[in-house]
C-alpha cells in the first residue's frame, strides 16, 4: 500500500470514529465478556501488554487493573481523549497516538499484544502489516489475542451491523480471520465466543 493511500486511510479512519463516538458505551458493554477473558488468559503476573486499535480503552483499563502493564495505542485522537479521561487511577497504563502497523517499540518487548474489534475496518493490506507488527513486537512463546466478528455465523446481524459498519467490512466478512491468520503463520490455540455468538476471542502462541 503506497504512502498517499496510507494517507487517505488513516484520514478516512479517523473522521468514521469521530463519528461513532456516541456508539461506543454499547459496543463495549456487548464486548465486556471477551475483555474479561482477554485480561484472565494473561498469567504472567508482572506481563507487558500493549493493546493495538485501542478505541476508548476499556480494553486497556481491564488489563491495568490486573496489575499488568498497559500500553493502549491508537490512530484516533478522539477515542484516546476519552481513554484517558478514564484513566484516573492507573500508573500502570498509558494511552499513546500511534499506527498499529508501524509502532516505535522494539522487538520482543511485549509479553502479550491484544486488537479488539480493529482488523474489519482496516484495508487487508493493513490488517496484514498490523498482525506482522504484533508478532514483531511480541515476544516469542509471548500470546496474541484477537477479538473479531465471528465470519463463520454470517447471518441476518451481519448484515444488519453493515449499515454503519466501515467500507472495509464486508472484505473482512468474505475473506476471514483463518485468511488474515494463515497470511502471516499464526494458529489459533484458543478460541471462544461472546454469548452472542458473533464475537469471539482468538489466542494465538507468537511462534517465531
Amino acid at each position: 500500500m503506497g504512502l498517499q493511500n496510507i494517507e487517505e486511510y488513516e484520514k478516512y479512519n479517523n473522521l468514521f470514529f469521530k463519528k461513532h463516538l456516541p456508539f461506543y458505551f454499547f459496543i463495549n458493554f456487548f464486548i465486556s465478556s471477551l475483555h474479561n477473558e482477554v485480561a484472565n488468559r494473561i498469567y504472567k503476573k508482572d506481563a507487558k501488554v500493549i493493546d493495538l486499535a485501542c478505541g476508548t480503552g476499556n480494553q486497556a483499563i481491564k488489563l491495568a487493573q490486573k496489575g499488568f502493564f498497559v500500553v493502549g495505542l491508537d490512530l484516533s485522537g478522539d477515542m484516546l481523549k476519552i481513554a484517558r479521561k478514564k484513566n484516573k487511577s492507573y500508573y500502570n497504563l498509558e494511552f499513546v497516538l500511534g499506527d498499529a502497523s508501524r509502532t516505535m517499540y522494539k522487538d520482543d518487548l511485549f509479553d502479550a499484544s491484544i486488537i479488539s474489534l480493529g482488523l474489519h475496518d482496516m484495508p487487508e493490506e493493513i490488517a496484514e502489516l498490523v498482525l506482522k507488527e504484533m508478532k514483531r513486537i511480541t515476544k516469542n512463546k509471548g500470546k496474541i489475542f484477537i477479538i473479531e466478528h465471528d465470519e463463520s455465523r454470517f447471518s441476518f446481524y451481519y448484515k444488519i451491523i453493515n449499515i454503519w459498519e466501515s467500507k472495509y467490512f464486508n472484505n473482512y466478512i468474505r475473506r476471514g480471520m483463518k485468511y488474515f491468520l494463515n497470511k502471516v503463520q499464526l494458529v489459533p490455540v484458543y478460541e471462544k465466543n461472546n454469548i452472542f455468538k458473533t464475537l469471539k476471542v482468538i489466542e494465538c502462541l507468537n511462534n517465531k
